[in-house]
């Protein structure tokens, strides 16, 4: 019954947004976003909330993306405190792992993973004792072209 209701859930969601006129309104507990016609959500279990995938393309060989996720900390963070531990650990999980601009609430760095070379942007929301890291991901030759996209999701991105 739970796979027949995921698959209903995603499967309503792909076709809001792919006849919608407008953008597609997403939520799940405390987070709501808002997506571009041709976008999809997909709803996960925690820690990953949702993932957001951009329409494919002819020979496209990286689906751009957002994910959500959402972590019950153990202490008081900043954004900017929750940043710096998880730039320790992503060091270790990329190889050429580069930092290119790093903010209070968000950052942005590029490096392989399992031989891919993505570009991403790391924005955190701390809301009391739970962090939401909405992590948008591409590959470095076309994050600019993603970039006015992904701001424009991420900004739209509410947590209670």
């Amino acid at each position: 019954m739970k796979k027949l209701t995921t698959f209903l859930m995603i499967f309503a969601l792909s076709c809001a947004c792919l006849f919608a006129d407008e953008k597609m309104k997403v939520s799940a507990g405390a987070v709501s976003a808002e997506l571009p016609v041709g976008w999809i959500a997909q709803y996960a279990q925690t820690p990953i909330l949702f993932y957001f995938y951009s329409p494919t393309e002819e020979n496209d060989t990286f689906r751009e993306n957002i994910n959500i996720t959402v972590e019950t900390l153990p202490s008081k963070y900043t954004p900017s405190g929750y940043i710096d531990n998880s730039l320790t650990y992503l060091k270790t999980l990329y190889s050429n792992f580069e930092v290119i601009k790093k903010e209070n609430d968000a950052v942005l760095l590029q490096g392989a993973i399992n031989g891919i070379a993505v570009k991403q942007y790391l924005k955190v929301i701390i809301k009391g004792k739970l962090a939401y890291s909405i992590t948008a991901s591409s590959t470095p030759s076309d994050y600019e072209r993603y970039e006015s996209v992904f701001k424009e999701i991420i900004s739209s991105i509410k947590a209670k």
